[in-house]
C-alpha cells in the first residue's frame, strides 16, 4: 500500500538515494561516500524519497528534465533507522512533480563544509548501507 506524503514518517521506511554512475566503484563501498555528500544545489540538506510513496522506485527519476542522463543514475535505499542511529532527521519536502520528497536538513552544504571530519564516518555508514541495497545499477 501506497503512504501518502503526509503521512508520518516511520523508523521502519527506507528512503531512495538517487546516485551518479561516477559513484558507483568496484570497491568498499560500492557506493562512494561522497554520494551522500551535499550538493551546493541542496541548500536544505540532502535530497532523498520516501519508497512507500512512490509506485516505482525509478519515479524518483522524474525530476532530471534530460531523460537520457535517467540511466546514469543508480537507485539505492538506506533506513530512516540508520539515519535516526547517526542522530538526524528527515523532514518532508514536497514536490510538485514527485511524491514524498524529503531532506536530511542537518546535512546541507553549509555544515559539511564547516566540519567535513566529522561527516566523514557518518557518509561512511550512508554507503555501507546504501551498497548493501541497491535497487538499479546505472543502465550505462
Amino acid at each position: 500500500m501506497l503512504l501518502a506524503e503526509t503521512d508520518p514518517i516511520t523508523s521502519d521506511e527506507w528512503l531512495i538515494r538517487l546516485v551518479w554512475h561516477e559513484r558507483v566503484t568496484d570497491r568498499d563501498p560500492v557506493i562512494a561516500p561522497s554520494s551522500f555528500e551535499p550538493r551546493a544545489n541542496e541548500p536544505g540538506g540532502i535530497s532523498l524519497y520516501r519508497l512507500a510513496c512512490l509506485t516505482d522506485p525509478a519515479d524518483a527519476l522524474r525530476p532530471f528534465p534530460d531523460v537520457a542522463k535517467r540511466d546514469r543514475y543508480a537507485i539505492v535505499l538506506v533506513s530512516v533507522a540508520l539515519i535516526e542511529r547517526l542522530g538526524f532527521g528527515v523532514q518532508p519536502d514536497p514536490r510538485p512533480d514527485v511524491p514524498g520528497h524529503v531532506l536530511i536538513s542537518e546535512i546541507n552544504i553549509n555544515t559539511f563544509k564547516a566540519d567535513r571530519k566529522r561527516f566523514r564516518p557518518i557518509l561512511i555508514a550512508l554507503a555501507n548501507e546504501a551498497s548493501a541495497n541497491i535497487i538499479r545499477h546505472p543502465l550505462v
